[in-house]
């Protein structure tokens, strides 16, 4: 199914036609395999997503991009598939794919998100590893965006106590983004830690920075640390 799903979500349908497809019963390995003319039955589908669908069939290579994928290190999992993390199918624009280096959070263990300022206060940057630091000692998981500032001081208490920590990126998994926290993604990476994402051989963009808010409030508790009106992490 991966395979498949790794093509259907680089088609370039949008989420609502990929969850469409989903409530209609049709998979992507399913939807690979339709002709033509049966793709125009299909209700959610209008002439330009068939055409989307047909190109990406002519130029796009399944097993060729799939196998470089995974060449790479990077982990694909789809909404399709019952290991695609169970809070994320709560919200209204649940992501179709999620990439991912390492491996996804454990469900089971308790985790907690911390964000907050890039230009944070030197008090501010204290606290938070402090309080990565206690969460990590007492096994809970951090979730944080490797943004500047706040989320870096997150992943690297966490790291200090060997915790497990997760990064949500707003970029490939395998974009180190900003190149300024190189050292922890680095860090993160030797340490066997993990990146979550929703592309993958992607630039840093405005909406895939946006749709990292969800992941972050419906995965685990959040706490946003340092974050005055005007340096908000958000904004």
């Amino acid at each position: 199914m991966s395979m498949y799903a790794y093509w259907l979500a680089n088609t370039g349908l949008t989420v609502h036609k990929l969850t469409g497809l989903m409530k209609e019963g049709i998979g992507a390995e399913e939807l690979y395999a339709l002709q033509e003319s049966q793709m125009k039955k299909i209700r959610v589908l209008d002439e330009k997503d068939v055409e989307k669908i047909t190109q990406s069939r002519r130029h796009w290579d399944v097993q060729e991009h799939w196998g470089k994928l995974q060449g790479e290190g990077i982990g694909f999992v789809c909404v399709e598939e019952a290991r695609y993390p169970q809070k994320l199918r709560r919200i209204s624009a649940t992501p179709y794919a999620l990439y991912y280096i390492g491996r996804l959070p454990d469900e089971t263990r308790k985790s907690v998100a911390i964000v907050g300022a890039r230009t944070r206060s030197a008090y501010g940057s204290q606290i938070t590893g402090k309080l990565a630091r206690a969460l990590a000692q007492n096994r809970m998981d951090i979730i944080s965006g490797m943004a500047m500032g706040i989320d870096a001081d997150a992943h690297s208490g966490a790291l200090e106590e060997n915790g497990d920590t997760y990064a949500v990126l707003g970029c490939g998994v395998d974009v180190c983004y900003p190149k300024r926290n190189r050292y922890l993604y680095e860090k993160n990476a030797g340490s066997g830690r993990h990146f979550v994402g929703i592309s993958a051989g992607h630039t840093a963009a405005a909406g895939i920075f946006s749709a990292k808010k969800p992941y972050h409030s419906r995965t685990c508790g959040l706490r946003d640390c340092d974050g005055g009106k005007k340096k908000r992490a958000d904004r």
